[in-house]
């Protein structure tokens, strides 16, 4: 119980103190089909070869789920990109407190936490 209150002081504490550097909510989006989201070419091979599903997400878009950030971060996505990604896919999240941990435990970004608890 003391690791859960000391993890949602520091994630409380990020996301006021850094308010400037976090994005906020997504706005609203018209995304269609004819909206591509630019990634580097490296970024688009490591997920063709290691994950087909996030790609055709992307490409269409459809929403990404915590697996598909975590899949993401472990071969060393940016957190810009990241969040570029949610925005392009118009995902959203309803994180609980297990999903928090889990994701600090997996290596994502704070920065990519506090936006994906602002969707």
């Amino acid at each position: 119980m003391k690791h859960l209150k000391l993890t949602l002081t520091i994630l409380l504490f990020t996301s006021c103190s850094h308010q400037n550097q976090i994005p906020s909510k997504p706005a609203e989006s018209n995304y269609t089909q004819k909206n591509a989201l630019f990634l580097p070419d490296e970024d688009m091979q490591l997920l063709k070869n290691h994950n087909p599903q996030i790609l055709k997400k992307i490409k269409e878009p459809t929403p990404i789920n915590i697996d598909d950030i975590i899949s993401m971060q472990q071969l060393g996505f940016t957190s810009d990109i990241l969040i570029r990604i949610i925005n392009h896919t118009q995902s959203r999240f309803q994180l609980t407190t297990a999903d928090v941990l889990r994701l600090q435990a997996e290596g994502v970004p704070f920065k990519v936490i506090n936006y994906m608890i602002r969707t």
